[in-house]
């Protein structure tokens, strides 16, 4: 079972709408959603960069598979689909790209661009789990100097950001 429908559905597209969109022939989104034919790489890769999911949740091999963008940086939040379902009240959409307000999610001011802050708990949660682990590297320290394009966004890191903030 794929997740094309339910992510169609939740756009409030038609088949036809989406065919338009995309350039993709109804039948042949009818016979993904119906499963009686596999996706093409190039046709995976379209429709799942339209819903903003990976492809493993599009493929229905993950729950971790939605992207949010958060409009004051440059980053993208990866989230689970509970997670994502738990957050419906801060996500919204623009010329078909969905956004997470974590300004209000956090609850503060519009203005204030919350990336570096984020990027920095996200780093400690990162550290946090290396410790964890019995044998370590430094290597296993190199995510310190990465410049993040996209988080795992988990309810932990929401709580840590939002206790920092208060």
């Amino acid at each position: 079972m794929n997740n094309l429908r339910k992510l169609r559905n939740s756009y409030g597209l038609s088949v036809r709408k989406l065919e338009s969109i995309l350039n993709i022939n109804h039948q042949s989104i009818l016979d993904y959603e119906n499963e009686t034919t596999d996706f093409n790489t190039k046709n995976l890769k379209i429709l799942s960069d339209f819903f903003m999911v990976t492809t493993d949740y599009m493929l229905y091999n993950s729950s971790y598979g939605y992207y949010l963008k958060y409009k004051k940086g440059s980053i993208k939040f990866l989230v689970e689909e509970f997670l994502f379902e738990q957050l419906s009240d801060y996500i919204y959409y623009e010329d078909n790209i969905r956004y997470l307000d974590l300004n209000k999610l956090i609850d503060v001011s519009d203005n204030l661009d919350l990336t570096e802050l984020i990027i920095e708990f996200y780093k400690i949660e990162l550290t946090e789990a290396l410790f964890e682990k019995k044998n370590v590297n430094m290597e296993d320290f190199n995510f310190l100097d990465k410049d993040f394009k996209v988080i795992d966004l988990t309810s932990c890191l929401i709580k840590h950001v939002k206790a920092a903030i208060k």
